[in-house]
């Protein structure tokens, strides 16, 4: 007797894809976790030693210095960087994400079931619901990648920028009261908030270590990731070999600081109605077919009656839509 695959019910053969796509991302998942940890518990046992003893520091020092340069991504493009484990990593840590890449591809696959079998969901018997997810995985990617991600590092960039201007001034307050620049800078960290307290703890680390002030903290410049803590670290530099008085140079940097974080707010506020806009141009025409698709389903069903034109009309109506959102949402970024 030969097996027919061609007699198993759809949802048996759906439901059987879908079962191995999520053992394969948890496996992926619980891959990465248990080398996190291993990972995490030889740095801790490497750094409790190098704190016992001083002629350790040395190392620890290569290994701050190693990983600094591994999570130093500013600016450079990884290969295939939108789907690049590494890059993908890097961004969730720059959102103060876990770093599981498999998470971001497990949730465009969500989202892409989700509007496969709600928004879509058209009864098509050669186009299943099924084939419409697998249609659009890839912008419900792009969009995960680069859109939401792009909100939690954008929301955890404009916090650190605010927390960084605090910093900035308690520091030039240390030291125009006259204490030194590493106390002062010290200080300033143990005081700072999440998450800028722990991207500025390796300074603190290093310093307590003995090591150069100039060089602990541009080690950190990679990990802050922001253009006005690269001024804070150049003036301090440039402060370090020609001399002058360090609250001066400072009070310039806090005022640096505090206008551009200004500034970006009042972009924020400028664009606001233009993202509300593309919010409307995206998601109102697509709430009110789905309304119609509820209230109204002869009218609706209408649409398939056809072979061709009805079918597309309403995917063009989607990607009409779609592609407006993104457009208006481009022309009310403005960079700073």
């Amino acid at each position: 007797m030969q097996f027919d695959a061609s007699s198993l019910p759809p949802n048996f053969i759906i439901g059987g894809f879908l079962f191995l796509v999520l053992t394969l991302v948890v496996g992926v998942m619980t891959w990465n976790l248990l080398i996190a940890t291993q990972r995490e518990k030889t740095l801790r046992v490497l750094k409790a030693k190098t704190l016992r003893k001083k002629e350790g520091s040395d190392a620890f020092i290569l290994v701050s210095r190693n990983r600094a340069a591994r999570q130093s991504n500013r600016g450079d493009i990884k290969p295939f960087d939108l789907i690049n484990p590494a890059a993908i990593n890097r961004d969730l840590r720059r959102g103060g994400l876990p770093q599981l890449w498999p998470l971001v591809y497990l949730a465009a696959l969500v989202l892409a079931f989700g509007l496969g079998h709600t928004v879509l969901n058209a009864p098509l018997p050669s186009f299943p619901p099924y084939m419409q997810s697998a249609a659009i995985l890839m912008p419900c990617f792009f969009f995960v990648r680069r859109s939401l991600l792009g909100v939690f590092m954008e929301s955890r960039r404009l916090k650190m920028l605010r927390l960084l201007v605090l910093f900035v001034e308690s520091t030039q307050r240390a030291v125009s009261v006259g204490a030194a620049a590493e106390d002062a800078v010290s200080e300033a960290i143990r005081e700072a908030e999440e998450p800028l307290r722990s991207a500025m703890m390796p300074i603190r680390d290093l310093l307590e270590l003995g090591y150069d002030f100039i060089e602990s903290i541009n080690l950190a410049a990679d990990r802050i990731n922001l253009p006005e803590f690269d001024i804070f670290v150049a003036s301090l530099t440039a402060q370090s070999t020609t001399g002058g008085s360090i609250a001066d140079v400072l009070r310039e940097v806090s005022e640096i600081a505090r206008s551009r974080l200004d500034l970006q707010k009042k972009v924020g506020t400028l664009t606001a109605e233009g993202r509300f806009n593309a919010f409307l141009l995206g998601f109102l025409p697509i709430g009110l077919m789905m309304h119609l698709r509820t209230s109204q389903a002869d009218y609706f069903n209408a649409l398939w009656e056809s072979d061709f034109a009805g079918p597309a009309i309403f995917f063009y109506t989607i990607f009409s839509a779609v592609l407006g959102a993104f457009i208006a949402v481009r022309m009310s970024q403005i960079k700073v």
